[in-house]
């Protein structure tokens, strides 16, 4: 005979309870069978959602948390119930966009937003671009040696998910994941290609994840050059309670502008293989127990 709550294991409200009476229980069952315990957490999916639609124009602190920052202050700001991160109309920008560490985040998360990106007519071709980050970040922008595009600053802990808009010839532009590990970028997955065309505009979705089991995937949609990097390798990289999220965007001597909206991160922790393990030795040992 099974334990009288296994049958309300599928209401969530009395998993604390039975994880309460089970480590009791598990934990005079092991020591007769001389067995040793792992601790057993069940874990809940956290969620950071902004659409940016309930701000006035000129919002720099949304009040949830978050911080827009930007070289030239108020530029990176709310703007049409989108955020902008640059503004084709001032080089030599930087501007982020950072959301607070969420819990379960070390298990694996998702990432959605869209991203608007427009380049005024007759002047340079587009440029930077942007940087999705997530490690151990440190200051209120990148300080990356190669570009807010390339990740945050070098030296932090990450992994980046790069929009690289520069057309400057040889590799340097298109869509890549990459980590900084030991100060220097490390490219883990690279499309080369135009992200839009000189003198036009973009709006497409890019969806996000990293995972310690599958890795890291980039998926876009609806740029000029799209990709769909699934389940990358990424060595060396463990992820940890206290990274944080932050978007990185620049110009230099030429500009755009670039927007962002309708951002979801989601952690999507799991029940813990030890809880799922314990259960399956509870009831082996019990059975074992009444033979």
């Amino acid at each position: 005979m099974f334990h009288p709550f296994y049958s309300e294991l599928h209401s969530e409200k009395h998993l604390n309870k039975l994880i309460a009476i089970m480590t009791k229980t598990f934990k005079t069952m092991a020591a007769v069978a001389g067995v040793s315990l792992l601790s057993t957490v069940a874990s809940h999916a956290a969620v950071y959602s902004q659409n940016f639609d309930s701000f006035p124009n000129g919002t720099t602190n949304l009040g949830d948390g978050t911080s827009i920052n930007s070289a030239t202050p108020g530029n990176a700001s709310v703007q049409g119930g989108q955020l902008r991160l640059t503004n084709d109309a001032i080089g030599s920008e930087n501007g982020s966009f950072i959301i607070p560490a969420m819990p379960g985040a070390s298990l694996g998360w998702t990432a959605s937003f869209d991203i608007t990106i427009i380049d005024a007519a007759g002047e340079n071709q587009p440029a930077d671009g942007a940087s999705f980050n997530w490690g151990a970040l440190t200051g209120s922008l990148s300080g990356n040696t190669q570009g807010a595009e390339h990740g945050w600053t070098n030296s932090d802990i990450q992994i980046n998910y790069q929009v690289d808009t520069w057309m400057n010839g040889g590799t340097d532009n298109g869509l890549r994941i990459a980590t900084h590990l030991t100060g220097a970028e490390s490219v883990l997955a690279a499309q080369q290609g135009s992200i839009l065309n000189d003198g036009g505009a973009v709006t497409g979705t890019v969806l996000l994840s990293w995972s310690p089991v599958n890795g890291a995937s980039m998926s876009t949609s609806d740029l000029v050059t799209n990709v769909n990097f699934a389940n990358v390798a990424v060595p060396g990289f463990t992820g940890n309670e206290s990274f944080l999220w932050a978007f990185a965007a620049r110009t230099g001597g030429a500009d755009q502008t670039l927007l962002i909206d309708n951002l979801v991160i989601t952690t999507v922790p799991e029940a813990s293989t030890s809880l799922l393990a314990g259960l399956s030795g509870l009831g082996l040992m019990m059975v074992r127990r009444r033979k």
